[in-house]
């Protein structure tokens, strides 16, 4: 009986534990400073794509565009769900277990004017300003000098959360109406656009915190707050995830396991990074560089998730992946990618850091 009551109160004791962990991980305070210096990086990134790329906006959005309207609500009609036919017959019509009607060909069912007979879905999963707002010249101005405007005061930290909120919403809008241009640095922006408008990123290095400082009463220094530590965890979190994905799905990869990845990469013609063309001369450099630099990118995002929660295995794990991310920029020419990143990797800078980075005060007591 005394070793049933024993192990009772151990499984107490322990599910207890778990749950206080849980509870201090999530919703303890956290220091704002790491989110400001996320927030400034990823404001100016995007800041700075939108700015190169607007003489080219309108080969996403307007009449001359890739895509089409039609083209684009063609692609929205279709759902992208599971068929019945992966279950019972491979090789017969595609049937949706939802979506727009079908003929029995498989095709959309259109009207006697040749349009697809369900409605343009409007869900937010394909949520975009450019389905709602007409694509003439003037609306498109006025909607990038909005985002910019936008991306702007999240930059400078004026009007902090809404600001982050409409240049997610002006990126978001693009992303899902151009379609091609998608990449995984889209996908890092949106999610870090969105993270820190949960927490207070406007009042550490923003004109929120100095317009607050100026109050009566006001010190002016941000304190620590459960809303900074979420939004540090949900990044934190996610980039776990995102980097441990990506080390798995490079496992399927056969130039990953027989080291020619990194050497492809360099050796590609789409990107413009520095120029490698000597090392195809030398067999020992691209063999060597190749073998270790895959090894090594492998082993940092299948790791990362696990040894950059250690304290003193943190800094170590921060440079690998700003080495990583620099080696990247400069083989792949994706500079603004590999920035993306390395302002992810930003919420893992302990506060009293970040503080001394942006040259603020850094108050640690605990409320």
């Amino acid at each position: 009986m005394s070793n049933t009551t024993n192990q009772a109160t151990s499984s107490r004791v322990w599910w207890r534990d778990l749950w206080h962990a849980w509870d201090a991980f999530w919703f303890s305070v956290a220091h704002p400073a790491p989110l400001a210096l996320v927030r400034i990086l990823t404001a100016g990134v995007l800041l700075w794509i939108h700015a190169v790329t607007w003489t080219q906006i309108s080969a996403v959005v307007g009449g001359t565009a890739w895509l089409d309207h039609q083209a684009v609500n063609e692609v929205r009609l279709l759902a992208e769900g599971t068929h019945m036919r992966d279950y019972r017959d491979p090789a017969g019509p595609l049937v949706p277990l939802s979506g727009p009607p079908l003929d029995d060909a498989g095709n959309l069912k259109r009207d006697a004017a040749g349009n697809p007979v369900a409605p343009v879905n409007r869900w937010w999963g394909t949520f975009s300003l450019w389905h709602l707002l007409p694509e003439s010249s003037l609306t498109i101005t006025v909607v990038q000098v909005g985002l910019m405007l936008a991306a702007t005061c999240a930059l400078l930290g004026f009007g902090t959360r809404w600001a982050l909120l409409l240049t997610w919403l002006g990126h978001v809008s693009y992303v899902q109406r151009g379609m091609v241009i998608y990449s995984g640095m889209d996908a890092i922006l949106l999610l870090l656009l969105l993270y820190l408008s949960v927490g207070s990123a406007g009042t550490v290095c923003s004109v929120d915190a100095w317009l607050q400082s100026r109050r009566k009463g006001s010190s002016g220094i941000a304190v620590p707050s459960v809303s900074a530590n979420i939004a540090l965890r949900l990044i934190q979190v996610h980039l776990c995830l995102i980097y441990f994905c990506a080390g798995a799905a490079k496992l399927q990869g056969p130039t990953w396991w027989n080291g020619t990845a990194v050497y492809l990469l360099m050796m590609s013609p789409e990107y413009g990074g520095v120029p490698v063309e000597w090392m195809a001369r030398h067999e020992t450099w691209w063999q060597f560089i190749s073998l270790t630099g895959g090894a090594f990118t492998v082993g940092f995002e299948l790791s990362f998730a696990f040894l950059v929660w250690h304290p003193r295995l943190r800094p170590v794990m921060l440079m690998a992946g700003l080495f990583l991310h620099a080696m990247l920029a400069a083989i792949s020419g994706l500079g603004a990618f590999q920035m993306t990143m390395a302002a992810a990797l930003m919420a893992f800078v302990p506060a009293e850091i970040a503080g001394r980075m942006l040259r603020q005060p850094v108050s640690v007591a605990r409320g």
